[in-house]
């Protein structure tokens, strides 16, 4: 298809939507990264205080991985993808909506796994996508 019928079918090329993308993954990286915080303990016991933490590092490494699945999926389908039209790109900004929550209930899961209530552990669980 040449230029001008790639513009009548109101296709574009895909190079603002992956540079987009990107950026929206890039973001939300950021914002898992911003739960993790030093803790608040007594001198002497910062070790036991960080270890205390493990299911905030558990929970970013989960969504940090789940992202970047999702991220390396993303980049897999638009290498194939030459041109996009608006269902596309409605379909993209799902994708994107759907995985820029993922930080709140990361946030939900690693508190809630702090305080060792199973029921409210199994609801912060099944919170997440």
């Amino acid at each position: 298809m040449d230029e001008s019928g790639v513009r009548k079918a109101g296709l574009a090329d895909t190079g603002r939507a992956v540079a987009f993308s990107d950026a929206v993954f890039a973001i939300i990286i950021t914002l898992l990264v911003l739960d993790l915080r030093p803790t608040e303990v007594e001198p002497g016991r910062l070790l036991y205080g960080l270890l205390r933490q493990w299911p905030t590092y558990l929970a970013y490494v989960t969504s940090y991985l789940y992202v970047g699945v999702v991220w390396t999926n993303h980049k897999s389908a638009f290498r194939r993808i030459r041109w996009i039209d608006r269902g596309l790109h409605w379909a993209n900004l799902g994708v994107l909506f759907t995985t820029a929550l993922l930080p709140f209930p990361t946030a939900v899961l690693s508190k809630t796994m702090q305080h060792g209530n199973p029921v409210d552990e199994r609801t912060a669980v099944g919170f997440m996508p």
